[in-house]
């Protein structure tokens, strides 16, 4: 169980804040909410069960498992898959599982795809773009949090980690 004050990974919502436990009626009988807001959004308030097993609820990564992600960054990812809708499933799938080292795994495959096209005067496709941006916005502002550090500070210890020199995935597209 969490509580009040946690920051937590929840589902679409990134990281999120619990700013209160409290006590409600739902279909008649009392039930424990969760209510929280995402960091970057204080306005939009979410209510979730606390008993609910539908709803993916991650606690933050700690100091030692953000720097062996980060690390994780100087090896290829994924492979690439060529068939762009087989390849947004299976990265979905990933996304959708909360393994960070297996999601740092899409952004780290997805980052090195998307240098590989710039510099070959490309862009990465709407798809992948897309997916990228939102995985690595969480991922970076979770690993920044556990490493007290800025978003800035983890992207570009990233993108020196993954820099031209070591890109292994051609831009085809």
């Amino acid at each position: 169980m969490f509580n009040i004050g946690d920051m937590i990974i929840y589902s679409a919502h990134g990281i999120c804040y619990i700013d209160d436990i409290c006590a409600r009626q739902f279909h008649g009988e009392e039930k424990k909410f969760y209510v929280l807001h995402p960091l970057d959004n204080e306005k939009l308030t979410i209510s979730i069960p606390v008993d609910s097993t539908s709803v993916r609820m991650l606690e933050l990564l700690h100091k030692d498992q953000a720097e062996e992600i980060l690390d994780s960054f100087r090896v290829p990812g994924k492979s690439w898959n060529e068939i762009t809708n087989e390849r947004a499933q299976i990265f979905a799938e990933t996304v959708k599982s909360g393994n960070r080292k297996e999601i740092s795994k899409v952004v780290n495959t997805l980052m090195r795809k998307k240098l590989s096209c710039e510099s070959s005067g490309k862009k990465l496709n709407d798809t992948d773009k897309q997916l990228l941006n939102h995985v690595q916005g969480v991922l970076f502002m979770e690993l920044a949090i556990a490493l007290g550090t800025t978003y800035e500070s983890i992207s570009d210890r990233v993108v020196s980690l993954i820099s031209p020199d070591g890109l292994d995935v051609e831009c085809t597209e």
